[in-house]
């Protein structure tokens, strides 16, 4: 009869453990495909997602798109930032990003802050504006545009 209890333990603790692991990456997928915001004002840039990443202007060297570098077949644009807090920066993925994989991190110190999404020619517009107001002369718009 003690082993019977034992075994009923233990695969109780087994089905419990298979539990846990399944919530936490359920929780970590659900946080990582949440929807993200972009948010560009007089104090600086706030990117929210996963993580919330908020650069002041002060902290940034220059602000751009550029095209994001990962081992994904398909191409992405992202907001990208020289700041002098990179380390700070580094360590979390950009906004947006819901791969598994990894993004190739550019070697002058320009971190992806964001990914973009398709913009209408208005939205990109608006979008440049507010860097050309706020950014001054930190934005160097992408080219092309």
């Amino acid at each position: 009869m003690a082993g019977l209890a034992g075994a009923v333990a233990g695969l109780f603790a087994v089905v419990c453990l298979i539990v846990l692991v399944a919530g936490v990456v359920r929780s970590r997928y659900e946080r990582e495909r949440s929807p993200w915001s972009l948010s560009i004002g007089p104090h600086g840039i706030i990117a929210t997602g996963a993580f919330r990443r908020a650069v002041g202007w002060d902290q940034i060297q220059t602000v751009t798109v550029e095209a994001l570098r990962s081992d994904m077949p398909y191409g992405y644009r992202a907001l990208h930032v020289r700041s002098t807090d990179a380390a700070s920066l580094a360590i979390v993925r950009p906004a947006g990003w819901v791969y598994p994989r990894g993004i190739h991190r550019r070697p002058d110190r320009r971190i992806p802050l964001c990914v973009l999404g398709p913009m209408t020619d208005q939205q990109y517009s608006e979008f440049a504006t507010a860097f050309i107001r706020y950014a001054g002369r930190l934005w160097h718009p992408e080219a092309g545009h």
